[in-house]
């Protein structure tokens, strides 16, 4: 007996290839879920496996820290399924996506803005939910990364003697971050 030809993707049902990708990540091959996650809406998008093969699979890229494949996949879920009870999870996944690529206070901020955004907007829409609160606390985070960014800057500017820039900064984290813990030393300075 000749060993049986593998069967092109392309011929395969979205239950075969969903139970593929369940076994994909069963064995820990969270990349290839997710390929095989996303073959699913590419070949059947209109199966009642797509949407879910599709959060599934931006769920895996998360936890290979694959972020921009993450937040792409949850966005396109976000675009096809805006009325899906599921969309608070890829709003989520988009979330925290972005806040974990936060560099250092001495890095560029953009990062973190995107994060903030992110975050702004899944609490905003739902506020109620567990991934609501969890990114009201992320997003405490996040302003004191940007507070803490905005000190940075502005004891530099102090070292230097450029006192208006310094005073526009302290400003800056006085009006824009009040609740952080850097309020204190911007009064203060």
């Amino acid at each position: 007996l000749l060993p049986a030809k593998p069967v092109p993707i392309e011929q395969k049902s979205a239950e075969q290839i969903y139970t593929e990708a369940q076994s994909a990540q069963a064995r820990g091959e969270a990349e290839k879920a997710a390929e095989l996650y996303l073959e699913i809406e590419r070949l059947h998008p209109y199966s009642d496996l797509a949407s879910d093969a599709q959060l599934v699979a931006a769920k895996q890229y998360y936890d290979i820290q694959d972020y921009d494949s993450a937040v792409n996949a949850a966005d396109r879920f976000i675009q096809l399924r805006p009325a899906d009870e599921r969309v608070s999870f890829a709003y989520y996944i988009k979330a925290i996506s972005m806040f974990d690529q936060i560099a250092e206070t001495d890095r560029g901020q953009e990062a973190t803005r995107a994060a903030k955004t992110a975050l702004e907007d899944l609490t905003r829409r739902f506020p109620e939910t567990k991934y609501g609160l969890d990114a009201a606390i992320k997003l405490d985070l996040v302003n004191e990364q940007l507070a803490g960014a905005e000190m940075e800057v502005a004891r530099y500017y102090l070292l230097r003697g450029r006192n208006l820039a310094a005073a526009n900064r302290y400003k800056t984290v006085i009006d824009r971050y009040d609740t952080t813990s850097h309020v204190e030393e911007a009064l203060y300075r």
